[in-house]
């Protein structure tokens, strides 16, 4: 679907454009991983490293890279 107004019931705005959704949606995500990743680190676990996370390894993974 073509970019342009969508429906969005928050924060007093009725509608968006897609592209700011998405862009809001992963940046959210974002944010929160980083937090995570910061919690679970400045207690000594290591167990996420958020530069070894990218797409291109998960394509990579799923059979999916060129």
């Amino acid at each position: 679907m073509p970019d342009g107004p969508a429906a969005y019931p928050y924060f007093g705005k009725a509608r968006r454009a897609r592209s700011t959704i998405v862009g809001q949606a992963i940046h959210h995500a974002t944010e929160h991983r980083a937090q995570i990743a910061g919690a679970l680190s400045t207690n000594g676990i290591d167990a996420i490293d958020l530069d070894a996370l990218d797409v291109w390894a998960y394509g990579d993974v799923e059979g999916l890279g060129a």
